[in-house]
């Protein structure tokens, strides 16, 4: 039992379950560092979002994502912003981040719009 529900969490971090928990649970220790969690967790929220799965996040989709960031990070600044005022941070972002200049984030722009946002 307690295999098959640590299963998601194995996929989540791309290691294979062998069907040895102990051995699941070790190869999981010794294969993540930082890099690894945090670019798991990039794509999981570009996913999530990314709603029509097209591999891109378009205006209405970063819309979502923008009032999720409002309420997770309880600001009350970001929730007075309108759908308007969202669509003028979309094109911040994408003046700052769209290399490929396509009108829409790619993942590996939205990765450099996340990591500037944590002053990396």
């Amino acid at each position: 039992k307690i295999a098959n529900d640590f299963a998601p969490v194995l996929k989540f971090f791309g290691i294979k379950p062998s069907g040895n928990l102990f051995k699941d649970i070790s190869s999981l220790a010794t294969n993540l560092d930082e890099k690894k969690i945090e670019e798991n967790i990039f794509k999981a929220i570009f996913q999530c979002y990314d709603t029509d799965g097209n591999g891109s996040l378009e205006k209405d989709e970063f819309v979502k994502l923008f009032k999720d960031i409002a309420v997770a990070l309880d600001d009350e600044e970001l929730k007075k912003f309108d759908d308007d005022l969202i669509g003028l941070a979309y094109k911040a972002v994408l003046e700052e981040c769209d290399k490929n200049q396509d009108g829409v984030l790619q993942y590996d722009e939205f990765k450099a719009a996340l990591s500037n946002l944590k002053g990396y």
